[in-house]
C-alpha cells in the first residue's frame, strides 16, 4: 500500500470516529433537549445546532476522501 493511501485510511479511520462521537453528542443533547425548559432549551438548541454543523462538515469531508 503507497505511504498516500496509507495516510488516507487514517483519516478516514479518524474521520469516521469523529463523527460516531459527534452523533452520540447529538443524540444526548436530543435527547435533553427533550425534558428541558427555558433557558437551559435554548442552551442546549445551541448546541445542538453547533453539533449538526459539525457533523455536516465532518460528513462532507469523509465524501471528499472516499473514493
Amino acid at each position: 500500500m503507497s505511504e498516500a493511501r496509507h495516510v488516507c485510511n487514517r483519516c478516514i479511520r479518524e474521520l469516521t470516529e469523529q463523527i460516531e462521537e459527534t452523533e452520540g453528542w447529538l443524540a444526548q443533547l436530543t435527547f435533553q433537549l427533550a425534558r428541558a425548559k427555558g433557558e437551559r432549551k435554548e442552551e442546549l438548541e445551541r448546541e445542538t445546532a453547533v453539533a449538526r454543523t459539525e457533523l455536516n462538515a465532518l460528513s462532507t469531508e469523509l465524501d471528499e476522501l472516499l473514493p
